[in-house]
């Protein structure tokens, strides 16, 4: 199964597992907030959710302040968010190919969405990013770095996810790694943050925020 397949699968049951996440995640609410100020403050203009699942990401930028635009590769988790989030904007495509103008975006987020690509798909995705995003926008990644019962795991292949068969790979991305990619898709790094799981919460993998600013 390709990516969008298992997500379309998943869809139903992804937003009722996870459609509520941030409520658990006081970190990921405050630097969301710190990312949208920095936008604001800014000209106006739109910030997509890249990878937005069923938009719980979009809603909480959208409840920031900012004009926000959802987008997945996955069919059957645009129509969840656009159920669940009926006043936002929600689209099919793949962040490795957007149908949309250079610098034509105020910023972009990617929670999570960025995990499933290799090494040649990231570079391409961040160069992609570079070129919708406005000079001086920002793009805030989150990604897994490690998971803390199998270190030094590259990548963990799932294939039963909440009950659902998928063929998913999860990748680990050290976030001077990630850092280094996005310098070289054309990016400034502005911070990089990384955490613990939140105990009960979220699944045993290190985590890492990394804030991207166009020149």
């Amino acid at each position: 199964m390709a990516v969008p397949d298992d997500y379309d699968e998943v869809a139903e049951t992804y937003a009722e597992r996870l459609g509520d996440e941030l409520a658990g995640k006081p970190l990921d609410r405050a630097l969301l907030r710190a990312f949208a100020e920095q936008v604001a403050a800014g000209a106006p203009g739109v910030v997509v959710d890249v990878g937005c699942g069923p938009g719980h990401v979009t809603a909480f930028l959208a409840g920031c302040g900012l004009g926000v635009a959802g987008l997945d590769v996955s069919p059957r988790m645009v129509a969840v968010a656009r159920r669940r989030e009926p006043r936002l904007r929600f689209s099919v495509g793949s962040v490795l190919d957007v149908d949309a103008a250079d610098a034509s975006w105020a910023g972009a987020v990617a929670f999570y969405s960025l995990i499933h690509l290799d090494d040649t798909d990231m570079r391409r995705a961040l160069a992609e990013l570079c070129r919708l995003v406005r000079a001086g926008g920002l793009v805030l990644v989150a990604v897994h770095t490690e998971h803390l019962e199998h270190p030094g795991a590259a990548v963990t292949r799932v294939e039963d996810l909440w009950g659902h068969a998928v063929e998913l790979d999860f990748r680990y991305i050290p976030a001077a790694t990630l850092a280094a990619t996005a310098e070289g898709a054309g990016f400034e790094v502005a911070a990089v943050l990384e955490r613990e799981p939140h105990p009960a919460v979220e699944a045993p993998t290190r985590r890492a925020y990394v804030l991207l600013r166009r020149p």
